[in-house]
């Protein structure tokens, strides 16, 4: 009895370990509102003077603000340093971030965090929030 005991609170401390691996997850630095502050493609630097914004939500949606007040909205799912970026709607229209995977680089500053998305070489963007 004594055994089985022991052998269900291992289990249950695995599976519990397990979960909040899972939570951490979920709910890691991605999640909120970043701004876009540079873009580069094909060697050219683009800073903004008024940047649009995305929020990840921690429902895998995403939804870009353009200064202009127009709106995008994505799926989006991480794994690792990964993150997949998915345009929910007219599938002929120009976007700002095309359907595809993502390099993910967070570095913590003194008073923000900045991410780098990177498509490829020649393609990246600078969040901060």
């Amino acid at each position: 009895m004594i055994a089985m005991r022991k052998i269900l609170t291992l289990l249950m401390l695995t599976v519990l370990i397990s979960c909040k691996t899972e939570i951490k997850k979920k709910d890691f630095k991605l999640i909120g509102e970043w701004g876009i502050y540079i873009f580069y493609r094909n060697d050219i630097t683009v800073s903004c003077n008024a940047c649009p914004k995305i929020l990840f939500k921690d429902s895998n949606v995403a939804e870009l603000i353009l200064p202009s007040g127009k709106t995008e909205h994505y799926k989006w799912n991480s794994s690792g340093r990964l993150l997949k970026l998915k345009f929910q709607g007219n599938e002929n229209i120009n976007t700002y971030f095309s359907n595809s995977e993502y390099g993910l680089e967070f570095n913590k500053k003194d008073n923000f965090t900045e991410l780098t998305l990177l498509l490829n070489e020649k393609e990246q963007f600078l969040l901060r929030k």
